[in-house]
């Protein structure tokens, strides 16, 4: 697993005139993790449909396969394959559950909120600005971990996506061979 940003406590920032500064760079940061985290999202999807392509190309040399009327996979070329084709699903199956369980499930979100902004306090500007900066930093720590998380499980599907390739490319292969 990633190494996670601790989540800080409160009134991180000390009263002085930087505060709307970084009361406004940390909304930028924010927006900037919020705009990974899409991508990291859009990039799994890409993966999930790269893998019912890959299931397709399998399904079209593996026809015949199964076909008991075909004399040319007989014996160890028909086990082999067989085998292949099991293995590549399988795989198949492994990186649609890790982008889907690891990476595209919803989970907690955070969001601006709950403190004395939104209660409708009185506050001084600088008391405003620190509490934004308060907030904006809770929340991209919170967006950062989650993204960090995404980015794992993401790389795991990358993985299974890429040895999924492979067995189907072999299993292919040996369907072709066995074809002529």
């Amino acid at each position: 697993m990633p190494k996670l940003i601790p989540v800080p406590g409160q009134n991180m920032f000390s009263d002085g005139p930087a505060a709307a500064e970084a009361a406004r760079i940390m909304s930028d940061v924010w927006k900037n993790e919020e705009t990974r985290f899409g991508n990291l999202n859009t990039r799994a999807v890409a993966v999930l449909s790269a893998t019912s392509i890959i299931a397709t190309i399998l399904g079209f040399f593996s026809k015949n396969l199964f076909d008991t009327s075909s004399a040319g996979f007989q014996g160890s070329a028909r086990f082999t394959a067989a085998c292949g084709i099991f293995v590549a699903l399988g795989l198949l199956v492994a990186t649609a559950g890790v982008v889907v369980f690891g990476c595209l499930l919803p989970s907690h979100r955070a969001i601006f909120g709950n403190n004395d902004l939104t209660k409708g306090e009185d506050k001084t500007a600088q008391e405003i600005d620190n509490t934004a900066f308060n907030e904006y930093q809770g929340i991209y720590v919170i967006l950062a971990n989650r993204s960090a998380i995404k980015a794992y499980w993401l790389t795991w599907a990358y993985v299974t996506f890429f040895l999924a390739v492979l067995a189907a490319a072999v299993t292919t292969a040996i369907l072709v061979n066995a074809i002529d």
